[in-house]
């Protein structure tokens, strides 16, 4: 890799610390220390320039504990990842991982203690991303440069595909934008989605975002079997009546039929005024689109929404998937999530399938489509039409 990854290690257990620094340090690229106070973790985060790429945090410590840890992270606008580190049961470790998405942190992993080398090994390896991470002077800029940044056209789209677990089929692609800051870097959407709603650009990005998925859909149109493209539509743009006539206007200008696209809708943000998105995700699937539920199992009211919403497809939080393999529960929950969506006539996707066994184990519980790293990772519309070639006839796992 180009540039190190620098990890911050908070442990009260002066033992575990510096085992858990030790093995850090010997995997290339990562540049580990340690901190036996979460408070003195912040005073130090607090005085640098930048923040670690990656934090380790111990759950349970005195003064001040990993909740507390957690909601200060979200003070700061820590925008790297977290690791969750406990010897307390799942159920701790989850709600822990529930508070840390609550508070828009990136949880990598849920470790149990002791962890094991290899652990450690495989997931530094599965987080090493080709994203900057602003320092906090960047991150200042960030919203000074949004509004010129949409007129520059400096957002530009990378794909993942979908396809259908009983044959491997390539069902689809997912459209998902990236940022190409002239200083900062390439931005995952975790550092601008939410800055375009707070400054009401969200639907001029959203706009850019399906220009760029009309423009790079016509290297994948010599498809022979049924193919779609999803984005991400913001629940803000559903309060806009005038969202959904320019999204079909731009489509049939361009020559494509909105059968071809899917609306992804993240239900993330609770609206108390339900009757816009309610009428206008209708007069959507009207118009031809197809309209899927993103995140399922992170929102407040998902049950409401999946029965009030005409949604096609429901795509399964990561948080689920990798759970089912290791968790009881979370596979039970998981299964009682399909059969619920396939019993409304809803088809499911798995996002976030990053081995074989979770690939298998959805299969077996009639899961319809994956989606995941074990699959593909993301990647540009020249590299997805070589790989789209590549399998033609269909996904091998």
């Amino acid at each position: 890799m180009d540039t190190g990854i620098e990890v911050l290690v908070i442990d009260d257990d002066i033992v575990t610390l510096k085992l858990l620094v030790g093995m850090l340090n010997r995997l290339e690229g990562c540049m580990a220390t340690g901190c036996t106070s979460a408070r003195r973790a912040l005073e130090r985060m607090n005085g640098q320039e930048t923040s670690p790429d990656m934090v380790f945090l111990d759950i349970n410590m005195p003064e001040m504990d990993g909740f507390s840890f957690i909601r200060k992270l979200e003070e700061l606008g820590f925008n790297g990842a977290l690791v969750l580190v406990s010897g307390h049961d799942q159920k701790i470790m989850r709600t822990a991982e529930e508070l840390s998405k609550a508070c828009h942190l990136r949880v990598a992993a849920r470790l149990e203690k002791p962890v094991s080398f290899s652990t450690l090994q495989a997931l530094m390896e599965e987080t090493r991303r080709p994203f900057a991470h602003p320092d906090r002077h960047c991150r200042d800029e960030l919203a000074k440069d949004l509004p010129s940044a949409l007129q520059r056209r400096e957002f530009f789209n990378v794909y993942q595909p979908k396809v259908a677990l009983t044959n491997g089929a390539v069902a689809g692609v997912e459209a998902l934008v990236r940022w190409r800051h002239p200083r900062c870097g390439i931005l995952s959407p975790d550092h601008f989605i939410t800055l375009a709603e707070q400054q009401g650009h969200i639907d001029a990005l959203t706009r850019l975002v399906m220009e760029n998925a009309l423009h790079d859909s016509r290297l994948w149109l010599e498809k022979s079997q049924p193919f779609s493209v999803s984005v991400n539509v913001s629940m803000l743009s559903l309060m806009s009546p005038d969202f959904m006539n320019g999204m079909c206007t731009l489509v049939l200008e361009r020559g494509f039929s909105p059968s071809d696209f899917i609306f992804e809708v993240t239900e993330g943000r609770v609206l108390e005024d339900t009757r816009a998105p309610l009428e206008i995700t209708a007069r959507i699937k009207m118009a031809g689109f197809g309209l899927s539920m993103d995140d399922f199992g992170t929102g407040y009211s998902n049950m409401n929404r999946l029965r009030d919403y005409p949604f096609d497809e429901l795509k399964l939080d990561r948080s689920f998937v990798t759970g089912i393999t290791s968790s009881p529960t979370t596979l039970k929950m998981c299964h009682a999530s399909i059969a619920l969506a396939q019993a409304c006539g809803i088809r499911v996707v798995a996002e976030g399938i990053e081995s074989r066994d979770e690939f298998q184990i959805l299969k077996q519980m009639g899961c319809d489509y994956a989606q995941g790293y074990f699959i593909c990772r993301p990647m540009t519309a020249e590299a997805m039409k070589l790989w789209l070639s590549a399998h033609r006839f269909g996904f091998a796992p």
